[in-house]
């Protein structure tokens, strides 16, 4: 998965936090650069089987408190 943060500054991270609202998955977060104010950013997630035909809501937490979703269906 891939993401932007927009209003970042380069010298801090933005995102609290970013997986999925339920417990089982597995996560490497790494944030790849910030230009022009804008923080791109990319997840690699290990999701466990038995999600397969299922949807799941992912969540990015920011600093400034703001939550953002996104419902993903797995294959």
């Amino acid at each position: 998965m891939k993401f932007e943060v927009t209003g970042e500054v380069p010298s801090e991270n933005s995102v609290v936090s970013a997986s999925f609202v339920r417990d089982g998955a597995t996560y490497a977060i790494t944030r790849d650069a910030v230009k022009d104010g804008i923080g791109s950013y990319h997840i690699n997630v290990a999701t466990p089987k038995a999600w397969a035909g299922s949807t799941g809501t992912f969540e990015v937490r920011l600093t400034d408190g703001q939550v953002f979703t996104t419902t993903v269906a797995f294959r």
